[in-house]
């Protein structure tokens, strides 16, 4: 007979076993990456060839004399009339984009705000953490900064306002959110 406590034990090791599967086959991947890096040729008749990956908010751009990589979030390409072609790389600045997202701070929480600046990966915002906990406040300011990890999905550190004013104890919020 198997107890109740060995069978947790085994739920939490084989989820451990597979989140270290899961990072060690990520890790892999971008190593290979780095080392290898994915060759870009230039076909024949053109001059520059330009290449947006949504996903990492990357740039690439392949000419003649070789290949640079840039993050952006928003770029432009501007040709102009004498045949040149400019990249304006937007790594920082304002905006307006509004999120939803799913994390825990003193209990778990549905979370709503707008990133307001953003620099490279990193974006800082302003949400509100809802819950339905009875026992803890259903309504929650936070101001929080994030990290861009794939697409339009960010992981993200936050802190009550309340606290930040001397009202009471920190109260810091780790989710996970998606911009709209």
């Amino acid at each position: 007979m198997i107890s109740d406590h060995f069978k947790l034990s085994l739920k939490g090791l084989a989820i451990i076993a597979l989140l270290l599967v899961g990072i060690f086959l990520y890790l892999r991947h971008r190593i290979h990456d780095v080392i290898v890096p994915p060759q870009i040729t230039l076909p024949r008749n053109d001059k520059e060839l330009i290449v947006y990956n949504e996903n990492r908010h990357t740039i690439t751009v392949t000419t003649p004399k070789g290949t640079e990589t840039h993050y952006s979030r928003n770029p432009t390409v501007e040709i102009r009339k004498d045949g040149t072609v400019k990249v304006n790389v937007h790594t920082f600045g304002v905006e307006l984009r509004p999120f939803l997202g799913a994390g825990y701070s003193d209990t778990g929480r549905a979370y709503t705000g707008c990133y307001l600046f953003y620099f490279r990966q990193f974006d800082a915002g302003a949400s509100f953490g809802w819950t339905a906990n009875a026992n803890k406040p259903a309504f929650q300011p936070m101001l929080s900064i994030g990290y861009n990890v794939w697409s339009n999905t960010s992981i993200n550190i936050g802190v009550n306002l309340l606290t930040i004013a001397g009202l009471s104890k920190p109260e810091p919020a780790v989710f996970f959110s998606v911009r709209l």
